[in-house]
C-alpha cells in the first residue's frame, strides 16, 4: 500500500490523494531492470540511452550520453548469472579493477563500474565494428562470388601489432585478457588501407563465459566461436600466463587467413565436404601460428611482440622490428675517397687493375675470393709498409698450411678405412 510522503499514512491502492491529510499521493518509482533498457531511458540520472551499438562478449551494448561530461560512452549490462552471486561480484569488482589499470592506446578503457538500479559497465565509446562482423560480411561476399571469405597476410600485418602490443601492455601489470575472440577486437579503418584495432572486456567476459557454460559443455558450443580461442590450460582449469592470451591470438590469425577453424568438431567434420577450400597460406606462417597454438605453454612465444616479429621475419622481413633489447646500429658515414690521381696510383701498385678500370666501385673487388685477397692487399697498403708482408714470407705460410691440410686429410681417411675394417670384423665374427 502507498504511504503518504507528507504524513506517512498508509492509503489504498490506486489513490490519488492521503485519505488523512489530503496530500497528494505520488506513485512509487518503477525499477529499472535489465530487460528495460532501450532509448529514453535514463540510469542513475545520468546517462541517458540513445540506442543499441551491437553486441560484445558481455551482451548487448547500448550507447548513452553522460548528461555529467557531455561524452557519448557504451553501456555494457552484466548478465544475472553474474551479478546475482555476491562471490560471483566479487570477482567481477576484482577483474574491473585490473582493467581500471590499462592505459593504452589499443585497449578501450573502463571508465567506471556502476552497482544501480544494475550492475553496468561504463567504458569510452569506440566507432568502431567487432572482428567477428567484419568477417562475417567478408564470408557472406565471398560465398556470393564462391570464394572464401578471409583476410589476407598484408591485410592481418594492418591490425596484428596492435593486439600484441595491446596484451603485451596488460601482461606487464600483470592483467590477462582469458578471451581474446573476434567480438571482443574492435576495428577501425586506416587511412592508408588496412585497419587499427583495440582489445575490450578485459578479463570481465572471460569470468562471465566461464561462469554460464561449464568448460566440460563448451567444445559442443562453437556458434560463437569461444570454446576455439580457449587456450588447452583454460580447459583444464590449470594455471594462465600471458602465453595463454597468445594462443587466442593465433587462432584468431589462423581463422582469418585460412577461413576455419584449426580444430573441428564432429558436426563440422562432416560438413567439411561442402565447405569451399581454404586459400593457400605460406607454411612457415602456418608453423609459427601452430608453435604459437602448441598444447604445452613453453613451447610458445615468450610474448606477443616476439611472436609478431617472427610472424614479420617470414611474411615482410625488410619491416620486421628489430629484437627486443637489440638496439640497431646507426648507420656509419662513408670516409671520403682519394681523389682519382690517388686511387691510380695506389691500385696501379697494388697490381689490382689496370689504369683503364680506375673509375670501377671499390666494393666490386670483393665478389670473389681472389678479388677479396687483392682488395686486402689495397687496404694492407694504405695502412703503410708495416702492415705488410713480403712475398716470402706469405708463400712460406700457404705451403705449411697446405702441409698441414694434407697431413689431416691423410689422418681423418686412415681412421674411416680402420672404422670400415672393424665393422667387417665384427660381422664375419657373428657369421
Amino acid at each position: 500500500m502507498p504511504k503518504c510522503s507528507a504524513c506517512s499514512s498508509e492509503n489504498s491502492t490506486g489513490a490519488r490523494f492521503c485519505s488523512s491529510c489530503g496530500a497528494e499521493v505520488k506513485a512509487a518509482a518503477t525499477r529499472i531492470e535489465p530487460e528495460h533498457m532501450a532509448p529514453g531511458v535514463v540510469l542513475q540520472d545520468r546517462y541517458k540511452v540513445t540506442g543499441q551499438q551491437g553486441v560484445e562478449g558481455t551482451g548487448p551494448v547500448w550507447i548513452a550520453a553522460d548528461q555529467m561530461s557531455g561524452d557519448l560512452v557504451a553501456i555494457k549490462v552484466l548478465p544475472r548469472i553474474v551479478t546475482e552471486s555476491p562471490a560471483s561480484m566479487a570477482e567481477i569488482q576484482e577483474r574491473c579493477g585490473g582493467w581500471l589499470k590499462l592505459d593504452h592506446p589499443n585497449i578501450v578503457p573502463l571508465r567506471s563500474l556502476e552497482m544501480e538500479p544494475f550492475p553496468f559497465l561504463v567504458c569510452d565509446m569506440v566507432e568502431a565494428r567487432n572482428l567477428k562482423d567484419v568477417y562475417a560480411d567478408r564470408v557472406k561476399q565471398g560465398h556470393e562470388i564462391h570464394e572464401v571469405g578471409h583476410f589476407t597476410v598484408g591485410e592481418v600485418i594492418t591490425f596484428l601489432p596492435d593486439l600484441v602490443a595491446a596484451i603485451d601492455h596488460g601482461h606487464a601489470l600483470g592483467v590477462l585478457h582469458l578471451d581474446i575472440q573476434p567480438k571482443n577486437i574492435l576495428l577501425m579503418p586506416r587511412e592508408g588501407g588496412g585497419w587499427s584495432a583495440r582489445l575490450t572486456n578485459f578479463g570481465v567476459t572471460g569470468f562471465i563465459r566461464d561462469k554460464g557454460v561449464h568448460p566440460s559443455k563448451q567444445m559442443r558450443q562453437l556458434d560463437d566461436g569461444v570454446p576455439v580461442y580457449m587456450a588447452p590450460e583454460q580447459m583444464r582449469l590449470k594455471e594462465v600466463d600471458g602465453r595463454s592470451d597468445l594462443y587466442c591470438v593465433a587462432v584468431v590469425v589462423f581463422h582469418l587467413l585460412t577461413g576455419q577453424h584449426p580444430f573441428l568438431t564432429r558436426s563440422q567434420i562432416g560438413l567439411a565436404g561442402s565447405m569451399p577450400r581454404a586459400p593457400k597460406v605460406d607454411t612457415d606462417i602456418l608453423g609459427l601460428l601452430h608453435l604459437a597454438m602448441s598444447v604445452r605453454p613453453g613451447s610458445r612465444p615468450e610474448s606477443g611482440q616476439a611472436f609478431f616479429r617472427e610472424f614479420m621475419l617470414i611474411a615482410d622481413p625488410d619491416n620486421a622490428p628489430p629484437e627486443p633489447g637489440v638496439v640497431p646500429e646507426p648507420a656509419k658515414a662513408t670516409p671520403p675517397r682519394p681523389g682519382p690521381a690517388a686511387d691510380e696510383e695506389i691500385l696501379q701498385g697494388s697490381g689490382v687493375i689496370e689504369t683503364e678500370s680506375i673509375d670501377q666501385p671499390v666494393q666490386g673487388l670483393s665478389e670473389t675470393p681472389d678479388e677479396s685477397a687483392s682488395t686486402a692487399g689495397v687496404l694492407a697498403d694504405r695502412e703503410g709498409p708495416s702492415s705488410h708482408s713480403d712475398d716470402g714470407e706469405s708463400e712460406g705460410l700457404d705451403e705449411a698450411e697446405e702441409s698441414q691440410g694434407g697431413l689431416m686429410w691423410a689422418l681423418e681417411m686412415g681412421l674411416w678405412v680402420l672404422a670400415a675394417v672393424a665393422v667387417v670384423y665384427l660381422l664375419m665374427k657373428r657369421l
